[in-house]
């Protein structure tokens, strides 16, 4: 199984790289050129430069994206995962369907806000569950 991981010198991104390993996957990640080396003690087998290289140029055909970043990110991603595979956000697009994604043969799923009638903003601590 091949992984993607985008933001793995996050938090959680940091986590999910650990669990992938863990679990017997192949890693790819996404890191500043300041976190390379954080990322890659962390276990990743590739990890790209988002800000010098397009993940879309090292990747191909992944089995599970796992996206922290969001936004064009996210809507790049699709391009890599492959055709039964699954790509899961935080920061869903609006123009997220995952009905269709499903009829073209993805999983898409988005981890949203907890609270009804809240949603995500971003904020100087990261982004935070708040009143809509």
């Amino acid at each position: 199984m091949t992984v993607l991981i985008h933001g793995a010198a996050g938090a959680v991104g940091g986590f999910a790289v650990q669990l992938a390993k863990a679990a017997g996957a192949t890693v790819a990640a996404t890191a500043s050129t300041a976190n390379m080396g954080y990322v890659a003690g962390l276990g990743a087998d590739l990890i790209i430069d988002y800000r010098g290289d397009r993940f879309e140029d090292h990747v191909s055909d992944v089995d599970l994206a796992l996206d922290f970043v969001g936004g064009e990110t996210l809507e790049r991603t699709w391009m890599v995962v492959k055709t039964g595979g699954a790509n899961i956000s935080r920061s869903p697009s609006r123009d997220a369907d995952p009905d269709a994604a499903h009829n073209l043969g993805y999983a898409a799923r988005a981890i949203g806000c907890p609270r009804s009638g809240h949603g995500w903003r971003a904020g100087s601590r990261g982004a935070r569950c708040h009143r809509t």
